[in-house]
């Protein structure tokens, strides 16, 4: 049998660590049952990832890469900070939509985060993972005139919104999702075109 790359196998582990959270939940994520949906033995899973909360990481990690990518896709150069952030909410909720079991392990991890410890580091530590990317994105698309002290609040409204969006997903569905998602986007473009009135950078 041919050795399996350990790059390539983490990415397996991390895809059937998905599959089996989004089915399962955390609690029901053990070793033996990630290990067989990727369909390797147990000990490797052992080898590539120290410890479970390990793996659970780069979970994290790995759609923060795929959500990036997303944005990238859509993007068009620098158009500003507006249609940038609008763009950049758009584009999350749009691949969870496409991709429901990355959808509900994200947000079975995040509360399983929350529960790790009382300083909440593991819980930061996965928030800051995809901010920092977010962060970058909007960066690189605004342009010079943009209010760049907007970005990091914008990125945190981006990615608690986006939160909620998948929660109201979940409970009412594809239409709700959408509703929700227009006004949340004109809602984001609003507040920083206020920001810029307030500042004198129209």
């Amino acid at each position: 049998m041919a050795r399996v790359p350990a790059t390539q196998r983490r990415r397996e582990f991390v895809e059937a660590t998905v599959r089996v959270i989004a089915e399962h939940g955390v609690p029901g994520a053990t070793t033996r049952r990630i290990a067989e949906a990727a369909g390797a033995p147990l000990a490797s899973l052992h080898y590539c990832f120290h410890t479970k909360e390990d793996l659970f990481v780069a979970v994290f990690e790995e759609q923060a890469l795929r959500l990036a990518g997303r944005r990238m896709e859509e993007g068009d150069g620098r158009d500003g900070l507006t249609s940038a952030a609008t763009r950049n909410l758009e584009g999350c909720v749009g691949w969870f939509r496409d991709n429901p079991d990355w959808a509900r392990a994200q947000v079975e991890l995040l509360f399983w985060a929350l529960r790790q410890d009382d300083d909440l580091a593991t819980a930061t530590r996965s928030y800051e993972v995809h901010h920092e990317k977010l962060v970058a994105d909007l960066r690189a698309w605004s342009n010079p005139d943009d209010d760049q002290s907007m970005i990091e609040p914008v990125a945190r409204m981006i990615a608690a919104t986006a939160d909620g969006l998948l929660l109201q997903w979940f409970a009412y569905g594809d239409d709700m999702l959408a509703a929700g998602l227009k006004t949340a986007s004109e809602a984001l473009g609003l507040f920083i075109e206020q920001s810029r009135r307030t500042t004198g950078r129209d």
